[in-house]
């Protein structure tokens, strides 16, 4: 899908080096690289969301391999609760959208997506994973509790541990967003950069198309 503002944080990490411009890319991880790792090299970059405004729209992911399922895990939420693939499967549909404090579109949209979770039907639900917090101690943790609390985000927020390292490997820009049906599988092709309307839409025409 084309046509969405690209309101999204990219990063380039090579060489040991990292290279920010209007749009911050994050390459292909190798394997289950350790996410705290990840965290730590992303962190020497910040982002701007004006520049992506003006350099081109938001698009589906396609330039990574595949990933069809968001596999099993176990890991825990911004409180510090246990938390595994099980959290799909008592819902026809999920909006799984994964950010990262140091992102500002991310956090430019979290009142949008607040609102969104509020309004979903009984049938669907919006949860958040963290790109940057590796645990629910420590100062991003607490800045991504700040951030959620801040924007009424009142969903659940993942930890992003090395047992989502499958499906974050994937992840060139944040936020990045998918629809997930309740056995865990990704419907249709990731949505990379911040837009609400799109994530509910696609929502929607999902749910429409299994007649819920």
């Amino acid at each position: 899908m084309t046509g969405h503002t690209d309101h999204s944080c990219r990063k380039y990490l090579s060489a040991g080096r990292s290279r920010c411009g209007g749009s911050m890319r994050l390459s292909a991880l190798a394997g289950l690289l350790c996410l705290v790792v990840i965290a730590a090299a992303m962190m020497l970059c910040s982002c701007s969301a004006g520049n992506e405004a003006e350099t081109g729209g938001g698009s589906a992911g396609t330039d990574s391999a595949a990933v069809d399922t968001v596999g099993t895990f176990t890991t825990t939420d911004l409180e510090g609760n246990t938390v595994t693939e099980d959290i799909f499967s008592d819902k026809d549909a999920t909006i799984l959208n994964v950010w990262a404090t140091f992102c500002g579109p991310c956090k430019d949209e979290m009142p949008d997506l607040a609102e969104l979770a509020g309004s979903l039907p009984g049938n669907a639900q919006v949860v958040g994973i963290v790109l940057d917090v590796p645990s629910a101690g420590g100062d991003l943790a607490d800045l991504a509790r700040e951030i959620a609390a801040g924007s009424g985000a009142e969903f659940t927020n993942l930890i992003a541990d090395e047992s989502l390292a499958g499906l974050l490997s994937n992840i060139t820009a944040v936020p990045t967003t998918f629809i997930i049906d309740s056995d865990g599988n990704i419907v249709g092709s990731p949505m990379v950069g911040a837009s609400v309307e799109w994530y509910k839409s696609s929502l929607e025409d999902y749910l429409d198309e299994i007649g819920k």
